[in-house]
């Protein structure tokens, strides 16, 4: 039974698939509940934070997280999932270029 388990939860894992957003050109794995979400910057001034997902909070999938950002107007150059890391999304942010 435990053997059963482990490989189902093997296949969850390795089948997710991937979902293409046309606007912002990322790929992001559609796995399941988001629990927490670490944002990284491209320019070096801004410092990386992390979300914490509340129970029932407003990132039920990973379309959710770059949709948020979408509407801050932030460009979004990667989103990674990690099932193995707790369902912890990384988000890199592309930031204009100070003239």
């Amino acid at each position: 039974m435990k053997k059963l388990l482990l490989v189902s939860l093997f296949i969850l894992a390795t089948s997710a698939f991937c979902f293409a957003d046309k606007y912002a050109e990322v790929t992001v794995i559609q796995s399941g509940i988001v629990n927490k979400v670490d944002v990284y910057f491209d320019n070096g001034k801004e410092k990386p934070y992390k979300i914490k997902n509340e129970k029932g909070g407003r990132f039920l999938s990973p379309v959710a997280v770059v949709n948020h950002f979408k509407k801050k107007g932030w460009t979004i150059k990667e989103v990674h999932m990690s099932v193995a890391m707790a369902n912890t999304i990384r988000v890199y942010i592309i930031t204009k270029k100070e003239e």
